[in-house]
């Protein structure tokens, strides 16, 4: 296949759908792995309980960095909106955004 073959074909069928289907199901679950970044956990180190925000102290060598979290922090908002528009549950995190955007505004 070509270059000109591929930007032709486009999306395979059903798509969109799938896409926000699986965003739909898992928005939760990503703005709980945000939310326990924003709290120091170890960015790829979350397992179910984490996930599902049971968490414990993070150790303080193996947190986040402030970059990461002020890049996060302006990111929450925007990942709730667009969970909200596809119906993912995330209502629990609407305040949690609006905190996190204070956070990235003091830090800065």
């Amino acid at each position: 296949m070509d270059k000109e073959s591929t930007t032709r074909v486009g999306h395979p069928k059903h798509f969109e759908s799938f896409v926000r289907e699986h965003f739909h199901q898992r928005g939760h679950y990503i703005l709980g792995a945000c939310n326990a970044y924003m709290m120091g956990a170890q960015v790829g180190c979350l397992s179910g309980e984490a996930m599902m925000g049971v968490h414990g102290r993070a150790d303080t060598q193996s947190t986040s960095s402030i970059g990461f979290k002020i890049m996060l922090a302006k990111l929450i908002p925007k990942l709730v909106l667009a969970f909200k528009e596809v119906g993912a549950d995330c209502e629990e995190f609407v305040n949690a955004s609006e905190h996190f955007g204070h956070v990235e505004k003091a830090t800065i």
